[in-house]
């Protein structure tokens, strides 16, 4: 299975009437294409977004953990040394060979 984190969709909501309004970052997620065919008035433009609410929009704060868990696992700081967490008593070579292709 794959992961499916993005950041397409920014949501607003009026204070005083409740209303949510659906602002798209990235057009090019394959989700937000499905639910804009089903749903053509779901979302608007993020440039239609009022000046005064775009200026306050931030990175996710849960994908940015998510992003600086992965980086920190798998960073490599020694290439001549596998990540102990990352491979377990593996290096990383490539196999020259038939034989060392069957480690």
């Amino acid at each position: 299975m794959n992961n499916y984190v993005r950041n397409s969709v920014k949501a607003t909501i009026d204070a005083f009437d409740g209303t949510v309004k659906l602002y798209v970052w990235d057009p090019s997620d394959p989700m937000v294409q499905a639910w804009s065919k089903a749903f053509p008035n779901l979302f608007s433009d993020a440039a239609t977004m009022p000046a005064p609410v775009a200026q306050h929009v931030r990175y996710p704060e849960d994908m940015f953990s998510i992003q600086t868990f992965a980086y920190e696992k798998y960073h490599v700081t020694d290439p001549g040394r596998s990540s102990p967490r990352a491979m377990p008593g593996r290096s990383h070579r490539i196999p020259t060979s038939p034989a060392s292709r069957r480690r």
